[in-house]
């Protein structure tokens, strides 16, 4: 059973055994919607639910809400491992930023053997990568 089968079947056990409440209908439209496609969500022969009949609000919400509620079940337990560390400064973040980008751009230089800014305009850059591809299959441009 894949992550999202898991969250949905995880909300879904919550909201039936109670652990889990929404608001009253007729509380906002989002609700109302959200309660429409929940009772839309049918289950596969073998039991689990299929996700072609979950729409992309239960989809995101499912992970919205699981992760709130653990947040809350959790409360002042929350470890803090995303946290900056404390000589976090913008400065460093300007100076980290521009290293990221410029091992990007030197990636993208050598794998394309082309500098970034001659290598195509925004709305021909497919044009670009399949003339590429052509010419390397064949030695040749088609």
């Amino acid at each position: 059973m894949g992550v999202l089968s898991r969250r949905i079947e995880q909300l879904l056990s919550g909201l039936e055994s109670g652990n889990i409440m929404l608001p009253a209908e007729g509380s906002s439209d989002g609700i109302d919607e959200l309660k429409r496609d929940l009772e839309k969500i049918r289950r596969l022969p073998i039991g689990g639910v299929d996700l072609k009949t979950c729409t992309p609000l239960v989809r995101h919400l499912s992970r919205t809400i699981l992760s709130a509620k653990k947040v809350l079940d959790q409360g002042e337990e929350l470890p803090l491992r995303d946290s900056l560390p404390d000589d976090v400064s913008p400065k460093k973040i300007v100076t980290l930023q521009r290293e990221y980008f410029q091992l990007l751009s030197s990636f993208f230089e050598e794998t394309t053997e082309t500098p970034t800014e001659l290598f195509g305009k925004y709305d021909s850059f497919d044009e670009s990568l399949r003339r590429d591809a052509r010419v390397q299959e064949n030695g040749s441009v088609r």
